[in-house]
């Protein structure tokens, strides 16, 4: 089994990070035959095998225990903690109206242990919620949630899995990443406080940030339609995501209304199989132009998204309006702008 890289322990005279990692990863029947990879944090391969009666057997070792992704063709078909311990993944695909579901299990390590004890308790959470018929059941079942979320993220501030609580719960997990040395040798922290900070430059008044994608009519850049004398939306979105077609009712509403003044919308999908895309622009009659990306990291980079959807707004000269704009401050700020 040929491997895309050689992962080396630095650390090999330790016998665990001798002994590795030893992932059976068992995947959707549509992937035999493929190369399946170990994504970092970032989208980078760390590992390769080739995917052979519906199984990618991955083995090597890591430095330093951290969340990873499994993908095949550029699609994420799983999520889970790498650590050298024997991890075994279950990756499942099903038809859904409008596209295709991914889910997955994994078990081994430590922390996805602690991982799916969580998931257990956090479900059981929300299964009683759903199940209350008062108010004050219902309070009582959010406060259950965030002593739950605190527990588990204050009880593992010195590993991954309290890392990633941190990214996914805090609205700003900066000062969470850097008050605990422990968690900033971990490569997501790395790549989320950069992050994090490169944001922090998308603000009002800043010029947008320019990217290349590639679609299957060719490369487009933001700079072809951005900064060239009209207002511009940037609506980031997926036809997997139900917020994200939710909202397109309203943006119609809004291409009718502006549509004949200096605004423009363009529409860039994000980690999607350009098929369900264009199905999803035919289904909504979408009339404004949309990128149905072959590989939309060069996007997710540049505006830093970590959620869909995400809209910016640019102004004419092209510096931003607003960056993550919500549908209603935005339909504020357009009738603002177009007022007179």
């Amino acid at each position: 089994m040929k491997k895309l890289l050689t992962v080396i322990c630095a650390s090999a005279a330790l016998a665990v990070q001798a002994a590795g990692y030893h992932v059976i990863a068992t995947l959707p029947d549509d992937t035999d035959g493929a190369m399946a990879y170990i994504c970092d944090y970032d989208s980078n391969p760390i590992d390769s095998a080739y995917v052979s009666d519906y199984k990618a057997v991955f083995d090597g070792c890591v430095e330093v225990p951290d969340i990873v992704t499994i993908t095949v063709d550029g699609n994420g078909l799983a999520s889970f903690f790498l650590e050298n311990d024997t991890i075994y993944v279950v990756s499942t695909k099903t038809d859904i109206p409008g596209g295709v579901r991914t889910d997955w299990h994994a078990e081994g390590g430590k922390l996805n242990r602690i991982k799916n004890e969580y998931r257990k308790k956090l479900n059981d959470i929300y299964k009683r919620w759903k199940d209350s018929d008062s108010d004050a059941a219902s309070d009582s079942l959010r406060v259950a949630r965030m002593a739950l979320i605190e527990e588990y993220l204050y009880g593992n501030a010195d590993n991954a899995f309290g890392a990633s609580m941190a990214m996914n719960n805090l609205k700003n997990p900066l000062p969470f990443l850097e008050e605990h040395s422990a968690l900033l040798e971990i490569p997501s922290v790395k790549y989320k406080i950069a992050s994090i900070k490169r944001k922090e430059s998308l603000v009002p008044g800043a010029p947008f940030v320019d990217f290349a994608v590639t679609t299957d009519d060719g490369v487009h850049s933001l700079s072809d339609v951005v900064g060239k004398g009209n207002y511009v939306l940037l609506d980031f979105w997926a036809s997997w995501c139900e917020p994200c077609m939710m909202a397109m009712e309203h943006l119609k509403k809004l291409h009718e209304d502006y549509g004949n003044r200096n605004f423009k919308i363009l529409g860039v999908s994000i980690k999607d199989d350009p098929n369900n895309t264009k199905m999803r622009i035919e289904e909504f009659e979408l009339p404004w132009e949309i990128w149905a990306t072959v590989n939309s990291k060069p996007a997710i980079d540049a505006y830093t998204i970590e959620s869909i959807p995400y809209m910016v707004l640019f102004a004419p000269d092209g510096t931003i309006v607003a960056n993550n704009i919500s549908v209603d401050d935005l339909n504020a700020k357009l009738k603002e702008i177009f007022a007179d």
